[in-house]
């Protein structure tokens, strides 16, 4: 019986190497010949911060406080000063 079981072990565990790199090819085989295939004009990086500006309009409103103000981001706070003076109100 001892035999049986080191056998069947062994047996296991080539299955799962098998099993495992198999899922791994059928996962990723797809992507790395498209890659490898595409056209350069595929792989084009993504579009420019500017043209991302006109559907993403920068500092959207992440929240509400309990009073119902609206809560922004950090990074929105750090422009708001700018933007403020920019427009040249200074309230």
């Amino acid at each position: 019986m001892h035999e049986f079981s080191k056998w069947f072990l062994r047996l296991m565990i080539v299955a799962g190497v098998i099993g495992f790199s198999g899922l791994f090819l059928y996962r990723n085989l797809g992507s790395l010949i498209e890659t490898a295939t595409a056209p350069p004009a595929a792989t084009a990086a993504a579009p420019a911060s500017a043209e991302l500006g006109d559907r993403f309009p920068p500092c959207q409103p992440i929240g509400r406080t309990a009073r119902g103000e609206l809560v922004f981001s950090m990074d929105c706070q750090r422009a708001a000063p700018a933007a403020e003076a920019a427009d040249g109100d200074g309230k």
